[in-house]
Order: structure tokens, then sequence, then C-alpha cells
């Protein structure tokens, strides 16, 4: 009996086609401008932005308190919409008394800095004071 062998091939026919490569052309001419209305002014990029520093115990000025004066900018070009200040005291009260911290100013200095200044009558014996200026700021239209 005889067998018949069979055999099978296959051809490539991928194409590959070439482009010609020149120099960059001329800029085309700006196009005509848009036909929208421009937004009403306002604000955008709103950010909150806080300034933080801690009074540890033993911090006293001449007269047996202390202060501490704080700062608080927005990024450039933007503007202060508000701004405040906190403190927090820990612990609150202690066996030898509690210090009670008062805010003896906060105000804008300017278009984008705010300032604040914390102050207390005694020392701080067994207590930590942070204080915390925050302002609001914006890019303002």
């Amino acid at each position: 009996m005889a067998v018949k062998a069979e055999s099978s091939s296959t051809i490539d026919t991928t194409t590959t086609m070439l482009a010609a490569v020149g120099p960059t052309g001329p800029t085309g001419p700006t196009g005509p401008a848009g036909s929208g209305t421009p937004g009403s002014p306002g604000i955008s990029g709103y950010e909150i932005v806080r300034a933080t520093k801690t009074a540890a115990p033993g911090v006293m000025n001449d007269f047996g308190g202390g202060s501490i004066d704080l700062s608080a900018s927005c990024p450039a070009g933007k503007s202060i919409l508000s701004g405040g200040a906190s403190d927090t005291v820990e612990p609150r009260r202690t066996s030898a008394g509690s210090v009670l911290p008062y805010l003896r100013r906060s105000t804008q200095v300017d278009a984008s800095t705010w300032t604040a200044t914390l102050g207390w009558d005694s020392i701080l014996d067994q207590q930590t004071i942070t204080f915390t200026v925050t302002i609001a700021c914006a890019f303002v239209s």
C-alpha cells in the first residue's frame, strides 16, 4: 500500500509602504476668535491655608507670660477671602492651675497675608499651646 505525503507552505505577503519625509511646513494662519460670551467676574482656585505654631511647657516672656506671633499667606496671585485664628491648650487643666490664652490681635495685613498674636499671662508649667491662623484664598476677578 502506498502512502501519499502532502506538504503545505505559506507565503508572506506583507507589504511595507514607504512615505517621503521632508522639512516641516510653515505654521498656518490663526483661526477666528470664539463666539462665546465672556463669563462674569468671580472667584476660582479656592483653597484653605493654615499656619501653626506650638509653645511647649517652660515658654515665657519677661512678665512671666508669653506670646506667639503667626502669619499665613496665600499662594502667588491669590487674595484672602476671610481669615481667623484659634488655639488649643493641652491638658486644659493641671494640678498647678490652667493657662488661659487670649487673642491679642488678628488682622489682614494686605491682600494676601493675615497675621495674629496669641498671649498668655503665666508660665506654661505643664501645658502646651497650639496656635493656628487659617485663611481662605482664591483668584478674584
